[in-house]
């Protein structure tokens, strides 16, 4: 995956896959390594199947140092997370700077079924853009609050579509690739 958006180019490499997670962002590499004595990886939700098997579907960096992060298949309904990047553009592994988000309650199926989530993009008003491979997509709106969820919103568009992609052009209208 590349991104180059924010105050910086970033450049990702993910590997999905049992135990490890691996990020290359303005050339400084990341490992996130679980043993079998947690659940989770830091930062990182693993599958219902497999606890341990984290699959990372896409990646959005904002203008604000933040990675957003679509966590395919999280086994606790939170399937998108954000972590906020130190002054170096750097991920922390501070819990405090991991925030993750139940945005799988604005879907039809509902707040307890995994996410096939896919795209993720955060648009020029702050909203987050996520989307599913069966549902459509949802916007996604934080309020400014990372930590405070009792204020954020959501609104599904295009039900039932497949969503492979989601932009925007520089007046902030929004395009949502379907198969459909």
């Amino acid at each position: 995956i590349y991104v180059q958006n924010g105050p910086e180019d970033f450049a990702f490499i993910n590997r999905s896959g049992p135990r490890t997670v691996q990020m290359a962002i303005n050339n400084e590499t990341y490992s996130f390594n679980n043993d079998a004595s947690t659940t989770d990886l830091l930062g990182f939700v693993g599958v219902d199947s497999d606890t341990t098997y984290t699959i990372v579907h896409d990646m959005f960096a904002d203008n604000s140092n933040r990675l957003w992060i679509a966590n395919h298949l999280s086994h606790k309904s939170t399937p998108l997370v954000c972590v906020e990047l130190d002054a170096e553009s750097r991920i922390t592994t501070n819990p405090s700077s991991w925030h993750y988000f139940p945005v799988s309650k604005y879907f039809p199926s509902g707040e307890f079924v995994p996410r096939n989530v896919g795209p993720v993009f955060v648009d020029i008003f702050d909203n987050v853009w996520v989307g599913d491979r069966y549902e459509g997509v949802v916007r996604f709106n934080f309020n400014g609050t990372l930590a405070n969820q009792s204020d954020d919103t959501g609104r599904l568009f295009v039900p039932g579509a497949e969503v492979l992609s989601i932009g925007s052009d520089q007046n902030g209208t929004m395009y949502v690739g379907t198969t459909s």
